[in-house]
């Protein structure tokens, strides 16, 4: 999926000015079971809410400044998300987005980056949008492995 949301946009940002790499202007989100088999660097990975209140978590190296994992309450812990060519991975990332969410949080002059050949969400708080979204994820979700790793919420 390729997300335009602000959340999203200010969290890469900040990791940015902290000194990691640029973000694309539309990243794109990868989502994974959590089922961590292995890791390592726990000494160097902390913890952040963009504001107080938030619903995502995210795990970043303080070392590189990469966003190496966001954890949300919808995930139910039994996934997580991280954005595409922020980290380091040897998953294979190169499936094709299947939508583009929170269209109407585009800064101004950012519309002509817009890919025309996903499905556009505009926002995803409205309830038509969400209910289409929804059906759009089942269509494509993968079924579920029995985990045997340990969860993004060690």
């Amino acid at each position: 999926m390729i997300c335009a949301c602000e959340d999203c946009r200010q969290a890469l940002e900040w990791a940015q000015k902290q000194g990691g790499v640029k973000p694309n202007a539309l990243p794109k989100l990868v989502y994974v079971d959590s089922n961590i088999e292995s890791f390592s660097g726990l000494e160097n990975m902390r913890a952040f809410q963009l504001r107080k209140g938030s619903k995502s978590t995210r795990i970043y190296c303080k070392e590189c400044f990469s966003i190496l994992a966001v954890d949300h309450p919808n995930y139910n812990n039994e996934r997580f998300m991280f954005f595409e060519n922020h980290c380091s991975t040897t998953l294979d990332t190169s499936l094709k987005p299947n939508a583009i969410t929170y269209l109407d949080h585009l800064p101004e002059g950012s519309k002509e980056i817009i890919p025309s050949d996903l499905p556009q969400f505009r926002d995803l708080d409205k309830p038509d949008q969400w209910e289409e979204f929804a059906a759009l994820l089942e269509k494509t979700a993968s079924p579920s492995s029995v985990r045997e790793g340990k969860s993004i919420q060690l």
